[in-house]
């Protein structure tokens, strides 16, 4: 059996190029790891010194702010707004924060109202789980 019929290569020096290729595509990419994971030391270090938490505040009309990551509704994910409008049809929500729990888990926590009450309402991004809390006490 030949050789090309056997690998779908013309010739050994070809197979010997991919590897080549492999190998350096291989190396650039730990390379690139390597200088992510510094990066991120580093940000990690200026956060640690500076006693720093990032801080980015996103907002729309009538929806108040006060905490970081926050997003307004439209930013939501469909799988979040969704499952929110499926258990509390007709809450609308008058203040919408994106957190990041100390697992990572994101989660978007919701305040508002519905039929006339204060409503508090927390969702997995994944749209796994749903917290809610009628906030009459406050």
């Amino acid at each position: 059996m030949s050789f090309q019929a056997e690998t779908g290569l013309v010739s050994a020096d070809q197979f010997g190029e991919r590897i080549a290729l492999v190998e350096r595509s291989s190396k650039r990419v730990g390379d690139i790891e390597a200088e992510l994971e510094r990066q991120a030391g580093e940000v990690r270090t200026l956060e640690r010194v500076l006693g720093a938490d990032p801080v980015r505040v996103y907002a729309s009309a009538g929806v108040d702010v006060n905490h970081r990551d926050e997003r307004y509704y439209g930013a939501v994910p469909d799988i979040v707004s969704s499952l929110l409008e499926s258990y509390l049809e007709g809450f609308e929500p008058s203040l919408v924060e994106e957190s990041t729990h100390a697992n990572f888990e994101v989660w978007y926590e919701f305040e508002g109202e519905l039929d006339g009450r204060s409503i508090d309402a927390e969702v997995s991004a994944s749209g796994e789980r749903i917290l809610i809390q009628d906030d009459q006490a406050g």
